[in-house]
């Protein structure tokens, strides 16, 4: 993140992403609460990506009965 220090958003710059995710006792949610301090930062504690993500895997994994609709080309796809 230290690469967007100074920089401000711009209609022709597109605007940078990072995703940052942890185990439990790891210090992402003591990371989240620093970056919430700043207001060019967006800090959630949760997203809704990771539980759309683990639907997703679960639903083409093997485990489930409709995997067999899903081509394991579709599936590289999604991942």
């Amino acid at each position: 993140m230290a690469s967007n220090v100074g920089e401000t958003h711009s209609p022709t710059k597109p605007v940078k992403a990072h995703f940052i995710s942890g185990l439990p006792r790891s210090g992402s949610t003591l990371l989240a609460a620093l970056l919430r301090q700043n207001p060019r930062f967006h800090s959630a504690m949760t997203s809704r990506v990771g539980s759309l993500a683990e639907r997703m895997l679960s639903t083409a994994s093997e485990d489930n009965e409709f995997s067999v609709f899903i081509s394991p080309e579709q599936k590289r796809a999604l991942i």
